[in-house]
């Protein structure tokens, strides 16, 4: 259940309800076949700042995945990809729908190497660096499609600013969705270390390149350049970075660092700096406190040192009144943002089981 108005001047989006059901990669008859399904229904309109209707959909969203890995010799595993996806929607006049095909190809090559080196102080027991290779390949068609002009954009993504998924079953909000195909190469780095009776990472790095894109409808072309690297010398610090560039435009999406710090259980402070295209220049301190085991606290705010405002804080309680289910209190404000400057009271639950 969602209400989103970026300001006062602008439309409205609701979700009324958006309900979604995700089966992960699991083994079936075969056990060398991993299938995936994913079924969403959702109630979506659009309203203009008045309030009044300017459109509405009711969709039935089903997909299926199935994946075969086949490991070759010298560390190589192969993993090529099908998929089908069927949209429905039901709108104002005559229904439409439209369905698409995946075709994908993956090659990954892992190799490792172990190194005898202790350190009691970082408890550090043995060394092992994986390291990984990868260039994966995925084509989306439009199999078929009734009146799919008429299908109202209302779910759509503004900007993704972390690494952009590419398989078709990972495209959620999909109202405006094109065929495309993309080619991607990947190198992943990490230094994992012994722990108890299992392991430990110490430092991990990813490196993935768009070297083709291309959307048929229009022809455009966005190409990714994303890095991810992480440190975490022990258990009670770590440090992160991120960096998204679009090679094609030459613009940087999103620079990214924070240090976060624990004692383990009870208390997690965690500061970090971000630059999101070049509209966001922020400082963000998180901060959490565990006061039992069903009750915890959290706040956050975030300091625009363009501006010198605020443009964000909030705080929150969560109870839990079972194992299965938590109860969120939280409070939280905006200024100088898309917005505007508000002050939100929000009641929500999380549900663990069912």
């Amino acid at each position: 259940m969602a209400r989103w108005q970026a300001n006062e001047h602008q439309s409205v989006v609701e979700q009324l309800p958006t309900i979604r059901f995700d089966l992960h990669p699991t083994p079936w008859l075969d056990s060398h076949l991993y299938h995936s399904f994913a079924f969403e229904f959702s109630s979506l309109r659009s309203k203009d700042n008045f309030g009044n209707l300017i459109e509405e959909s009711k969709k039935f969203d089903f997909g299926y995945e199935v994946t075969r890995p086949i490991s070759l010799p010298l560390g190589i595993t192969y993993s090529p990809q099908l998929a089908y996806r069927s949209q429905d929607y039901s709108i104002s006049g005559p229904d439409a729908k439209r369905s698409w095909a995946e075709i994908g190809n993956e090659l990954r090559y892992t190799l490792f190497a172990d190194y005898n080196w202790d350190n009691s102080v970082w408890q550090i027991d043995q060394i092992r660096h994986v390291m990984g290779f990868s260039i994966t390949h995925r084509k989306i068609n439009r199999l078929s499609e009734k009146r799919e002009n008429l299908i109202p954009v209302i779910d759509d993504p503004f900007l993704d600013m972390n690494l952009r998924s590419i398989d078709l079953m990972n495209q959620i909000q999909a109202d405006n969705l094109k065929p495309y195909e993309v080619l991607r190469l990947g190198w992943e780095h990490e230094v994992i270390t012994k722990q108890d009776k299992g392991t430990r990472s110490l430092a991990s790095l990813a490196l993935y390149h768009d070297l083709y894109c291309k959307l048929k409808e229009p022809s455009t072309e966005s190409r990714e350049f994303f890095s991810d690297l992480t440190i975490n010398p022990a258990h009670w610090i770590s440090v992160r970075g991120q960096s998204k560039f679009d090679v094609k435009d030459g613009r940087n999406i999103r620079n990214s660092i924070s240090t976060l710090i624990n004692d383990g259980i009870f208390n997690q402070i965690e500061i970090g700096y971000f630059k999101y295209l070049s509209s966001s220049d922020q400082w963000r301190l998180n901060t959490s406190h565990r006061i039992d085991d069903s009750k915890f606290l959290a706040g956050t705010i975030a300091y625009n040192s363009n501006t010198e405002q605020i443009p964000f804080w909030q705080s929150s309680i969560e109870y839990k009144t079972s194992p299965f289910w938590t109860w969120i209190f939280s409070v939280s404000g905006r200024g100088g943002t898309n917005k505007e400057n508000d002050t939100e009271i929000s009641l929500s639950t999380r549900i663990f089981a069912f």
